[in-house]
């Protein structure tokens, strides 16, 4: 009867015993893309061509620089690559030509939106106007004395330059920096003369 009792029990406890689990296979590892750039600059228009010597003589022509070539370039290269991520290692802005320069630096910073730029870290050009200034870039830029308010030349209320509206180009992308179309906040230098 004992023995009896010993295999009812054995075969209840054998009833409550689960399959052992066996691990998922890990995922496969993620081929992540990074692009870089620095030291832009502001440099938004194309220089002239650069002539150059090759190691047999010859010579060839290059058209670098300038955002349509970088837009160009981060095209291709993005091509395929679905895990990619875009960044500047600084000097994006600051010691910029005056196309650029004029306006602050925000044509700059909507240029680099339209390129899917998603992180940047600051060089010693962005500090060029001062810390202050790169909070307000980062806040989204001027709401004064840009192309959306432009400065005024007098006393009267004409703008001094033609303005055209303000524009965001979220639409069409998601923009790592702010855009003066969609936020802006912060202080701005007067650049009207009395």
């Amino acid at each position: 009867m004992l023995r009896k009792s010993v295999i009812a029990a054995l075969l209840a406890l054998a009833g409550c015993t689960t399959r052992p689990v066996v691990p998922a296979a890990p995922a496969p590892p993620v081929e992540v893309q990074i692009l870089a750039f620095n030291d832009f600059h502001g440099n938004l228009e194309q220089p002239s061509p650069v002539d150059v010597t090759e190691a047999d003589g010859g010579k060839r022509r290059f058209q670098t620089g300038g955002v349509a070539n970088l837009a160009g370039a981060l095209t291709q290269l993005r091509a395929g690559h679905e895990n990619t991520v875009t960044v500047s290692a600084g000097d994006t802005i600051g010691a910029s030509p005056l196309i650029s320069a004029n306006y602050l630096d925000e044509p700059t910073i909507a240029a680099m939106n339209l390129l899917g730029l998603e992180f940047n870290s600051v060089g010693n050009h962005e500090f060029d106007r001062g810390s202050d200034e790169l909070k307000r870039m980062q806040s989204g830029g001027c709401v004064k004395f840009t192309r959306r308010t432009p400065a005024r030349s007098s006393s009267s209320e004409e703008p001094a330059f033609a303005t055209s509206p303000p524009m965001s180009f979220r639409q069409m992308g998601r923009p790592s920096f702010p855009l003066p179309a969609s936020r802006g906040s912060g202080r701005s230098r007067s650049a009207s003369s009395e």
